[in-house]
């Protein structure tokens, strides 16, 4: 049976210090030298392909289909993965989200494992986390809160599991502003002005990108998680984010959905689908088989610390 293979890649950075712990990044040498492996075992697809491929239209190629994807909009995908791919003739697709480019504002996940890096005591934050709910005389919420989350996993002790479960997901997204702002602050950099661009790419970069055929699609706006969004809410960022796109790419019509954390429901699907998406990236770690019945909605991709799995 045929198969797809989609490559998530998010950090690429010059030395393996700049992120430090984090398991999902890759020096600019690492990164290059996964393309040159990339080149010589698979075909490396475009998204005009992609879309052939996805509407059974075209299967026709000598090796295993592969498509590249790049999340999250950071400063390193156009200093380090774009040049690469440029010399190579490879596009890449580009998933960027709006609030680092209009609002000048970083990103909550990486707020908060900044944070997390920066910071040796994490009771203070659990504290703080906890007296919203004390002071709000919401003290059964917290015990459930407490006994579901306060709990270590695969990759994360258990306030680390906590703390980003809270601060991503289940407190209210003016009280997660607020204690994330707070500690970024305190124990990151007081100038987030200033992070944000030397973080992330801004609107020249995206210009640059695109006019050097990397393709650029939307990450929602706040990259929240949109299974906590409304209805409401959530077509208001779709079509935001889909705005906030065609300022660089002003013919954009079909467009791939790539779910921030990988977190997509019924709802999201069919927002998502009703503004034109064409597809749904996840971040199920897994190939496609092309002749079976998947969900174009939910597609898997492979983490790029994963692949000589493929």
């Amino acid at each position: 049976m045929k198969k797809l293979v989609i490559m998530m890649y998010h950090r690429i950075v010059q030395r393996k210090i700049e992120f430090k712990k984090s398991p999902f990044n890759l020096t600019e040498k690492e990164f290059e030298e996964q393309i040159d492996y990339l080149e010589k075992n698979f075909s490396i697809i475009d998204y005009s392909e992609f879309k052939e491929i996805i509407n059974e239209k075209n299967f026709n190629f000598k090796k295993t289909p592969l498509l590249l994807t790049f999340d999250d909009g950071t400063k390193d995908h156009m200093k380090f993965a774009a040049p690469i791919l440029r010399k190579k003739k490879i596009s890449g697709i580009f998933f960027i989200p709006g609030r680092p480019v209009l609002e000048k504002k970083v990103l909550h996940a990486h707020a908060i494992h900044e944070i997390l890096i920066n910071t040796k005591d994490k009771s203070a934050i659990v504290k703080k986390i906890d007296d919203y709910y004390l002071q709000n005389g919401l003290i059964d919420e917290l015990k459930i809160f407490k006994k579901n989350n306060f709990c270590s996993d695969q990759f994360n002790d258990a306030s680390t599991r906590y703390i980003k479960n809270m601060l991503q997901i289940f407190l209210p997204i003016n009280e997660r502003e607020k204690i994330i702002y707070y500690f970024f602050q305190k124990n990151v950099t007081s100038d987030e002005l200033e992070y944000v661009e030397e973080f992330y790419l801004n609107e020249d970069d995206l210009k640059f990108m695109h006019l050097n055929n990397m393709v650029l699609f939307p990450h929602s706006i706040n990259h929240y998680h949109l299974t906590t969004l409304s209805r409401k809410e959530l077509e208001i960022d779709i079509v935001n984010s889909l705005n906030f796109i065609r300022k660089f790419n002003k013919n954009l019509s079909d467009w791939i959905a790539c779910y921030p954390y990988g977190t997509f429901n019924k709802k999201v699907k069919e927002i998502c689908k009703k503004y034109n998406a064409i597809s749904g990236f996840t971040t199920k770690n897994e190939t496609i088989e092309l002749g079976s019945d998947f969900d174009v909605m939910e597609l898997p991709r492979i983490n790029n610390d994963q692949i000589n799995n493929i």
